[in-house]
């Protein structure tokens, strides 16, 4: 992997267990002026979870906003939401069939003096807000992080994914919950969920 434009460990959370993923591609264009316009475009891809499905390709899974209380929303992304993640196959009893993901981090970078633009999304595993408890709902353990960053440096645009404290969720109360985790977060230990990431971070920086 190309060395990334930025690397910031207040933006990506330091790997204390399991396996740490690091992802990126990138474009280089002709002008500035083209640069931009594919950075906004991925920033708006990135925002827009709902349609993450139709940017990596219709074998993905599937996300949607939830609010606090785990109603959907149909909006753009914003701090402190929930990403209800619906992976192909059984899900959780925990999860209601889903994967539970919350937005702990969002940050924003500016430098128009350097042609520098940054956009950072972190994600952590989470309970079901609909449960009311305090669970984690997802394959991988409590602690494992997902981090997306966009970035643009004069022509070149970039579009990253760090996955942080990847460890299969295997504390749980149901045996079915138990065997579903350690099958999906095995399957994503070894690499499977990382042909999804490539094929997200590819189609954030598309032209069309």
């Amino acid at each position: 992997m190309s060395t990334p434009l930025y690397y910031d460990s207040i933006l990506v959370p330091e790997n204390r267990k399991g396996k740490a993923t690091n992802l990126q591609e990138s474009v280089t264009t002709h002008t500035t002026h083209e640069a931009i316009k594919i950075f906004e475009r991925a920033c708006i891809r990135l925002k827009n979870v709902t349609f993450w499905h139709e940017v990596s390709g219709h074998l993905s899974a599937e996300f949607c906003i939830a609010d606090n209380m785990g109603s959907i929303e149909q909006r753009t992304l914003q701090q402190d939401d929930y990403i209800r993640i619906d992976i192909p196959g059984p899900g959780t009893k925990e999860g209601d069939g889903y994967d539970w993901v919350k937005v702990v981090n969002i940050q924003e970078k500016t430098d128009q003096q350097k042609n520098y633009w940054l956009l950072a999304v972190t994600l952590a595993a989470s309970n079901n807000p609909v449960s009311g408890n305090n669970e984690i709902a997802h394959f991988f353990e409590e602690g494992a992080t997902s981090t997306f960053i966009l970035q643009l440096q004069n022509k070149t645009v970039s579009a990253s994914y760090y996955g942080r404290n990847e460890v299969p969720n295997t504390d749980v109360e149901r045996l079915t919950d138990k065997v579903r985790n350690a099958l999906v977060g095995m399957a994503a230990y070894v690499g499977i969920s990382e042909i999804h990431w490539k094929a997200l971070l590819k189609g954030f920086l598309k032209e069309h």
